[in-house]
């Protein structure tokens, strides 16, 4: 039976289209949500010429919208500026959710001031009541019964130096059963659209509410400014490579989106020099676009997502250009087809990054579903925010951005420090490896030692004792000197000084050659010493000599060390004129010697050096170590630690 294997890329595009079919659910099934949460209960209704809030519980501390056909007077203050008979431009519908499209008619006019009015009934409710706009981009007042209840930001009648504020000033109002009128006066310097319902709920409900989600949304602010801090912290102390500034820099962004829009601007406006709240909507636009595009560029540092620089600046160039756009729109702020358009250009960013991590998730790298899912909720957080901004949501769910971005950044600190955690877990791990590796060498180095070179080194010390006691003598110094030097190399993980290893040969030949006496000559030719060679290196090769070579000759012969240079090299020659070997045969000491791939492997890694071994069968060996000057410490010898 056939099976059809999917591959790499089309596991990814299946994921990449589910992650993205999830996100766009949860952004359309949270408006309907918010509007089954609105109209849960008993609600207020419009009967035609007024609105009707009987059966109402305002004391359950529920928020309720004036919804209704509110008279819209264009380019009139009806009750500020004490107009008497004012004239209607139109009757229009506030919307309240979703499900009640926004007009583009004279609701969304671009005069800057305006009045809207609207007649209720049937309030009924033991406490005091408050009305304010739940999320308004401009200046406002409130009259009940003419009776200013509340105010938010400074009004001009021709909307020049007008300055939109978050921060509403509210009385508490004793509202009766009987008919009352309600007048809003709005101003701004680009529109005067009412694009959202006001809101009536108990005072002390409304009131406490407000401050609890400041002092939340701030407290969030700080933990987020928090993981700032921690990333920093381990970037500069802990781990350079591991920690970027890209993600310090997105915890910045992260908490200064927090501050600037909802109730987070209520606190920051005097920061911000009072700047009005209308224009602080571009700011909103902007600061989530480049959390977005720091976003991509700090997914490039912690996966292995590959994104062209060019890609980066079109992106940044296509939204810079539509904000600068907006600028000389009449009323680009307020109209929400247009911020849609300007939250819009951002969604391919969306699309590109999520696609890019997706393609990570394939690939098993990790931590990629950990960032798959913690960016997928910041797509998720920013445009519900921006559905809700736009008066789209009007039950209160300003918290959830600022919630989302908090798990975001708790997320990438978490992730973070797990990774540290695997990292010091790994270089715990090559620790552990690299002991156990210098005790393999150890090991190997032990075994240059032979055991049948220390019995015979004894039998002959035990020889002379007998014969010679003055021989004896000076074989137990060189036989003491050559064990040490065995000793002491064991501990040298660098080079050594040429010297300190002709040293220690010269002990060991002058043992053997009281073993073997005439049967053996050593001769020595240095022309330089002021080279550095691997430790245990060149003694080994000298003991192949002596022991394959001159030994294995009945009348001996002659092992001869000659060291030289020239402009790039250092040059060691080991001859011999012994029995020699056939380098070609497996069995030759050059190819089956432990000890010989350990020094050849050495000298390669360690100085970058070569060795060449000839041999003639009844001629002898030559052994030609070569050590370029540039990979070697001889001219420098402060660049050695011994």
């Amino acid at each position: 039976m056939l099976k059809s294997k999917l591959t790499s890329n089309s596991k990814s595009n299946i994921l990449f289209v589910c992650v993205l079919a999830l996100c766009i659910a949860v952004i359309v099934a949270f408006p309907f949500a918010a509007n089954i949460y609105v109209n849960r209960g008993v609600t207020p209704e419009f009967k035609g010429d007024y609105t009707s809030f009987e059966g109402v519980n305002f004391d359950s501390g529920r928020e309720y919208f004036m919804k209704g056909d509110w008279e819209f007077y264009e380019k009139q203050f009806i009750v500020s500026g004490n107009v008497e008979n004012p004239t209607i431009t139109d009757v229009v519908s506030v919307p309240h959710s979703i499900y009640y499209p926004i007009d583009s008619g004279p609701n969304l006019s671009t005069v800057g001031f305006a009045s809207y009015r609207l007649m209720i009934k049937d309030v009924h409710a033991q406490e005091p009541i408050s009305f304010y706009m739940p999320n308004f981009a401009g200046a406002y007042k409130i009259f009940i019964d003419r009776i200013l209840v509340t105010t938010s930001g400074n009004m001009k009648d021709d909307g020049v130096e007008t300055v939109a504020s978050q921060r509403r000033m509210s009385l508490p109002v004793a509202v009766g059963s009987g008919f009352h009128e309600i007048v809003i006066e709005v101003a701004s310097e680009k529109s005067s659209g009412l694009t959202m319902s006001p809101a009536m709920r108990n005072y002390e409900a409304a009131e406490s509410d407000m401050y609890f989600i400041i002092g939340l949304r701030y407290a969030f602010v700080g933990i987020v400014l928090f993981c700032g801090i921690f990333l920093l912290i381990m970037k500069l102390f802990v781990n350079r490579e591991t920690y970027s500034f890209w993600g310090i820099f997105l915890c910045i962004l992260l908490a200064y989106r927090m501050m600037i829009s909802n109730e987070g601007y209520i606190v920051t406006q005097s920061v911000l020099f009072n700047l009005s709240y209308e224009f602080v909507a571009l700011l909103i636009l902007a600061a989530v676009f480049i959390i977005k595009l720091v976003s991509l560029i700090y997914m490039t540092r912690v996966l292995p997502i590959k994104v062209s620089p060019k890609a980066i600046i079109s992106f940044a160039l296509i939204f810079i250009s539509s904000i600068i756009i907006a600028l000389f729109f009449e009323n680009p702020i307020y109209d929400p087809y247009y911020a849609t358009i300007l939250q819009i250009i951002t969604v391919p960013l969306d699309l590109y990054l999520i696609e890019k991590i997706c393609r990570c998730v394939v690939k098993k790298i990790r931590n990629a579903i950990a960032f798959l899912t913690a960016y997928s909720l910041v797509a998720v957080g920013l445009s519900v925010d921006f559905l809700y901004t736009n008066g789209l949501i009007q039950t209160p769910v300003s918290m959830f951005m600022p919630l989302i971005l908090l798990a975001f950044a708790i997320i990438i600190v978490i992730i973070h420090a797990m990774e540290n955690a695997v990292l010091q877990k790994e270089a715990l791990n090559a620790a552990k490896l690299e002991t156990e590796l210098a005790d393999a060498n150890m090991s190997i180095m032990l075994s240059q030692i032979q055991p049948h070179f220390l019995y015979n080194a004894l039998n002959t010390i035990k020889y002379l004792v007998r014969r010679d006691t003055e021989m004896a003598e000076k074989a137990i110094v060189e036989f003491s000197l050559y064990l040490r030097g065995n000793m002491d190399s064991l501990t040298q993980k660098k080079p050594i000084p040429f010297r300190t290893e002709l040293s220690h040969i010269r002990h060991y030949c002058e043992i053997e050659r009281m073993r073997f006496g005439q049967k053996l000559e050593i001769e020595y030719d240095i022309e330089t010493d002021n080279f550095f060679v691997p430790t245990l290196s060149i003694q080994p090769l000298v003991e192949n000599s002596i022991k394959h070579g001159v030994t294995k000759k009945p009348e001996g012969g002659t092992v001869t060390i000659h060291t030289y240079e020239d402009d790039n090299n250092y040059y060691v020659r080991i001859t011999d004129d012994g029995v020699g070997f056939d380098p070609a045969k497996p069995s030759a000491p050059n190819r089956s010697h432990v000890g010989f791939s350990n020094i050849k492997n050495r000298l390669e890694t360690m100085l970058n050096a070569t060795i060449e071994v000839k041999s003639v069968i009844n001629e002898g060996t030559d052994t030609l170590i070569t050590l370029p000057k540039k990979s070697n410490f001889g001219e420098n010898e402060n660049k050695i630690d011994y």
